[in-house]
């Protein structure tokens, strides 16, 4: 490849990976980095840690206990047409489920999902420098409260 050769390619790819179409203004973006619960029971450990992709929100929760990994899960928020829908997967199933977004605004947001037991309402809300989720039916309800690390 000759010197001009190389320079168009170089700038193709820059302009390419560059072209990210725009997020929306959402509470998803304070999700980003590391968070580590601190009401944890029985010497666990339970981390959530979220990264952003070209439209996507990708998350990465996990409990351990005693250095072993007791539980986790893959999740995903992701814009399908003009809904938010969040995903989340555990090993232990073979399908994803999907909630679909119930309540947003500046400091929270919630998904539903009626078809399933539990959790079928999953809720964040930013309390400052914290984050308090909640999974919930009518009948029961856990909180995770979680700070940045």
């Amino acid at each position: 490849m000759n010197f001009n050769s190389t320079l168009l390619f170089t700038l193709t790819i820059t302009l390419l990976t560059s072209c990210k179409t725009p997020k929306e203004n959402t509470p998803f973006e304070r999700l980003t980095g590391s968070w580590e619960r601190q009401n944890d029971q029985n010497r666990q450990k339970t981390f959530e840690y979220w990264e952003t992709s070209a439209s996507d929100y990708i998350g990465h929760g996990y409990t351990l206990q005693l250095g072993d990994t007791l539980k986790q899960e893959r999740m995903l928020i992701r814009k399908q047409g003009s809904n938010w829908v969040l995903g989340v997967k555990v090993p232990e199933e073979k399908d994803t489920v999907f909630f679909a977004l119930k309540a947003m605004d500046a400091h929270s947001f919630s998904f539903v999902n009626d078809s399933i037991d539990f959790p079928n309402l999953i809720q964040y809300e930013f309390m400052g420098d914290s984050l308090v989720a909640q999974v919930s039916n009518d009948e029961f309800h856990i909180d995770f409260l979680f700070t940045k690390k």
